[in-house]
């Protein structure tokens, strides 16, 4: 038989014997046959193979800056951490927590280093909604808010309290959009005029109200 192949007891085929048997191959870590049948060491994820071509080195995964804040680089592996009372969130690697953008709370964010994360609290009057971020007043009625050319309006959802809450000045301007920004409370509005737009605000309370 050929190199590397024992002869069989029926005296007439070969059977070959791989190098990965009790040495495995001289391999650190996994061995492999190659297309050629010869044995080729392999490494698991987290490692790569050597330049002697049988031992497996560790990768360091924080090279490339996997992590938001904080890599610590593991054997075969990486872990990220979070500083400054912020915690990982369901993707293991960036960090959210109140001293980033508030936690994403419309009102008041509230740091629990016991339990190690953070919660969303709203004023009184408020209920949280159903994202755990944002908070509704529970006294108010939701409304719709629209521009009708020269007209701010509002009007109920059951059609009642239709009004006129804001009028241009000038014929010749118009409502060109509308906009509710929940984190400050404040209706935003575009106004056409020719070909300039100009844009400005009104609190949400003077809203409600009517203006006042």
């Amino acid at each position: 038989c050929s190199s590397g192949f024992t002869l069989n007891a029926d005296r007439k085929t070969c059977t070959f014997q791989s190098k990965c048997g009790a040495t495995n191959g001289g391999c650190s870590h996994g061995c492999d046959l190659d297309a050629s049948n010869l044995p080729r060491c392999i490494c698991p994820t987290g490692f790569t193979l050597l330049s002697d071509g049988k031992t497996c080195g560790d990768i360091n995964e924080c090279s490339s800056s996997p992590c938001q804040q904080v890599c610590t680089n593991t054997i075969g592996s990486f872990q990220c951490s979070c500083q400054n009372d912020t915690f990982l969130d369901s993707t293991h690697r960036k960090c959210e927590g109140c001293s980033i953008n508030n936690g994403g709370c419309q009102q008041v964010c509230i740091t629990s280093i016991l339990r190690g994360s953070f919660f969303c609290v709203c004023h009184a009057n408020y209920t949280l909604g159903s994202d755990s971020r944002t908070c509704i007043n529970a006294n108010s009625t939701a409304f719709l808010l629209f521009g009708d050319r020269r007209y701010l309006r509002r009007i109920n959802p059951d059609g009642t309290d239709y009004k006129v809450l804001l009028t241009l000045g000038l014929s010749s301007s118009y409502f060109h959009a509308v906009d509710f920004d929940y984190a400050t409370s404040k209706v935003f509005y575009a106004v056409g005029r020719y070909s300039a737009t100009q844009t400005s605000y009104i609190a949400s309370a003077s809203i409600v109200t009517g203006l006042g």
